[in-house]
């Protein structure tokens, strides 16, 4: 442990004990119940500390993700050198930060080929990949080692991949926003159910309160309260501080076996009732992929015919996402000119996103190759819209979820109230009941 780390540990500590002494003393706890409460407080506390810590890493992540893609980017669009431009982006950082680190590792590899392989380009790059697991990073390494290896005009695809990286950050601001804003107003909301538990007491007349606190219910039950407001706590930062980066959910994520099985469930028989569930449970993923999927036919398209663009897009998508990639790539094999293989992609799903994005394809595929630089602009404008759609709705829900966490406290303070008022009326009225 670093003195940093020790020095951050020993003033949270301090707080717990400071926080656990003001709540033994504001709701008239015994001693017992106060050890308890502080020994749940230290078991928690190092989850707490690194959800906080996790909350500022992901951040300086994010940051420095973003600032190296868009630097790489102009840099590569200036020079077309791999090794100039990441040496550009090394500068940005200072070097102590963990990006200018990786990026020394990549340069090192690219320069002596140590641990390399067949592909030293690949090599370098997965060194940043794996520190920074972006999906737009890893697409747009893709299609740098593509470039490296046939050639080919770099300019539009620039323009494209930096157009893309500008709306994801504005959307991934806006959205870290909101969760900022929600975190402080589930915190909040803890403090103010505290203050009713608190306040509900006072309101209770002196005779029968020294009555209440004394009691082993009162005890035993503000001590749970307050543990579980504990434990509320933690869950907000866990589920408030997750990464900010794009990363690719695996279909793994969703139980992989489960979800290759509802997969061919859906193939044979679309309108069963187990279809229409197994439905609703993969349905998501088809959403996320699929712009992220017709993004790098996209960029393939600027260099290959649609079929080739297809056929290497299937290389970054697995499970039953490929399986229909593949199925995709038979039809049109089979029948080109028609707009049938286009229509069948994913149609059990009826995901308008997907028709509208298999039509752009066709359309594309129909006009020739004629004008293809105002074609793929076209394209890239319409799958953006698409991508702006899914990722908000997606974040929306994400939201949605992590807002319930908010109501919870409330819930968590109405249920002691009415627990310290149906004692308070025994109490009252204890002649007519046998205790």
């Amino acid at each position: 442990m670093s003195g940093k780390t020790a020095k951050r540990m020993g003033i949270e500590i301090l707080i717990l004990f400071a926080f656990v002494g003001l709540c033994g003393s504001v709701f008239s706890l015994e001693s017992k119940e106060i050890f308890v409460l502080g020994f749940v407080g230290l078991f928690l506390l190092p989850l707490a500390d690194r959800y906080m810590v996790r909350a500022a890493k992901n951040e300086e992540k994010y940051r420095e993700s973003v600032s190296y893609m868009e630097q790489f980017l102009c840099s590569y669009k200036r020079t077309s050198v791999v090794g100039t431009s990441l040496e550009d982006c090394r500068s940005l950082f200072e070097s102590s930060s963990d990006m200018n680190t990786v990026l020394q590792s990549a340069l090192h590899i690219l320069k002596t080929g140590e641990e390399a392989g067949e592909n030293i380009l690949r090599a370098a790059f997965g060194v940043i990949g794996e520190n920074y697991p972006s999906r737009r990073m890893k697409l747009m390494h893709e299609y740098v080692i593509k470039v490296e290896q046939m050639g080919g005009r770099i300019e539009s695809w620039m323009d494209l991949l930096l157009r893309e990286i500008q709306l994801w950050k504005e959307r991934t601001l806006l959205y870290q926003k909101k969760k900022s804003m929600l975190r402080r107003e589930s915190f909040l909301s803890i403090l103010m159910s505290m203050g009713l538990c608190w306040l509900s007491n006072l309101l209770i007349p002196s005779m029968f309160r020294k009555q209440l606190v004394a009691s082993a219910i009162y005890q035993i039950s503000t001590m749970v309260t307050l543990i579980l407001f504990m434990i509320l706590a933690v869950l907000i930062l866990a589920n408030l501080t997750r990464t900010w980066l794009d990363c690719k959910r695996e279909p793994k994520h969703f139980g992989e076996g489960k979800i290759e099985s509802q997969y061919e469930r859906i193939k044979k028989n679309k309108h069963s009732i187990g279809g229409y569930f197994a439905k609703k449970s993969i349905i998501p993923y088809i959403r996320e992929e699929f712009p992220y999927w017709l993004l790098t036919v996209i960029l393939f398209l600027q260099q290959d015919s649609l079929y080739q663009a297809v056929s290497q897009s299937s290389d970054h998508v697995h499970g039953f996402f490929k399986k229909e990639v593949q199925y995709f790539l038979e039809q049109l094999y089979e029948d080109p000119v028609s707009l049938h293989p286009y229509q069948e992609f994913f149609s059990e799903f009826f995901l308008p996103e997907i028709q509208t994005g298999m039509k752009m394809l066709y359309a594309f595929r129909q006009n020739g190759y004629e004008d293809t630089s105002r074609q793929i602009y076209f394209l890239i404008e319409q799958n953006n819209l698409i991508m702006d759609q899914v990722e908000r709705q997606r974040l929306e829900d994400q939201l949605g979820v992590m807002g319930i966490l908010r109501q919870i406290p409330m819930g968590i303070a109405t249920a002691k109230v009415i627990l310290d008022v149906v004692f308070i009326f025994i109490l009252s009225f204890g002649r007519y009941f046998v205790v």
